[in-house]
């Protein structure tokens, strides 16, 4: 406890300082979905070009000549 009797939690200095640390969290954890979410997009794609290029493959073998 301060001097004045007052928790020091409540504060506005430490209440600005813990609603900072809110939004640099929450502003991180939106990044890191961003992330996941782009590599699950990379990997679907490249997941896709690659059935598409097994596809091409077999209609390959039906092809006459």
């Amino acid at each position: 406890m301060e001097e004045s009797g007052l928790d020091p939690a409540s504060s506005p200095d430490r209440q600005e300082a813990l609603r900072e640390d809110a939004r640099t969290l929450y502003f991180a954890a939106s990044i890191n979905r961003v992330w996941v979410l782009g590599l699950i997009f990379v990997g679907a794609a490249i997941r896709i070009a690659i059935e598409l290029a097994r596809a091409w493959q077999w209609l390959e073998t039906f092809a006459p000549g």
